[in-house]
């Protein structure tokens, strides 16, 4: 859910800030990051992010961290297909000598790789696509506070991390963990004690 800053100098910093530079102007919105314990402005026209009040003289609205981590990601991928454009063509002008097979097999992994990414970035336009055209579920944190859009397993220990009942201390076979007697043990033992009653009468 939505926290609130625990540091007390903070708190009177930021109430000063609030007093000299409030009501922000329209269209503006102030909003709390749990992970650096600050707030951040946010302009809902223009989708910019800035770490002061926009009246504030020093204030510089940015575009968002996650925006611009996307522009660059897209930007290597660009460059590195346009890398990979530049090998193939550089592959076909050279002329044919004994290492063609071997020129051959190399174009056909850069093509097989190609097809891969294209895959991927496909299949992440897909995925994003559709998280935006989803409804928010009201359960949602997000739908009520500033975390992130989650998924199902979001939260829930892995199988590194989860809690079970073998004793990972034990080693030999999976049997060789289990506190259990040996089977040929427990009909020794009845057959003692039959032999025992029987003496006994």
């Amino acid at each position: 859910g939505y926290k609130e800053p625990t540091d007390t100098e903070y708190i009177r910093v930021h109430n000063l800030m609030v007093e000299k530079y409030h009501p922000l102007p329209d269209g503006w919105r102030e909003m709390y990051d749990a992970g650096t314990g600050r707030h951040y402005y946010w302009c809902t026209k223009t989708d910019k992010v800035s770490w002061l009040p926009p009246g504030h003289p020093k204030a510089q609205p940015t575009e968002a961290a996650s925006k611009v981590r996307e522009e660059l990601a897209l930007v290597a991928s660009r460059q590195v297909q346009q890398e990979e454009d530049n090998m193939s063509i550089d592959s076909e002008e050279e002329s044919e000598s004994d290492d063609e097979e071997e020129n051959r097999r190399l174009e056909e992994k850069r093509k097989r790789e190609k097809e891969r990414r294209r895959e991927e970035e496909k299949k992440l336009k897909e995925k994003r696509k559709k998280m935006e055209e989803d409804p928010l579920d009201p359960m949602d944190p997000a739908a009520y506070s500033d975390v992130p859009r989650g998924t199902w397993t979001t939260g829930l220990p892995d199988q590194s991390t989860a809690k079970s009942g073998v004793d990972s201390t034990a080693s030999g076979p999976l049997f060789q963990q289990r506190p259990y007697p040996n089977p040929g043990a427990v009909l020794r033992a009845n057959a003692a004690a039959r032999g025992e009653l029987e003496d006994d009468d």
